[in-house]
């Protein structure tokens, strides 16, 4: 999965978003909580099935409250 994501980068409308995604997961580790949170809010407006596949490229993720309960179920 990881892989088929990363290739999307080649795909100028994607990248954007791809790379918000990316840095929702920078921020998070650097333990910038709110900007992370904030900036994950924006990517799920723009794709949620896109933006749920930061938990294929970070799985400890799933494990975050804060990050699961932004996806609406």
């Amino acid at each position: 999965e990881a892989k088929i994501f990363l290739e999307e980068f080649d795909t100028p409308e994607n990248l954007r978003l791809i790379v918000n995604i990316l840095k929702v997961n920078l921020f998070w580790i650097m333990g910038f909580q709110n900007e992370a949170i904030a900036l994950l809010i924006t990517c799920i407006s723009e794709d949620e099935e896109k933006s749920r596949e930061l938990f294929s490229l970070y799985p400890t993720l799933k494990d975050e409250p804060k990050i699961v309960n932004l996806f609406p179920n």
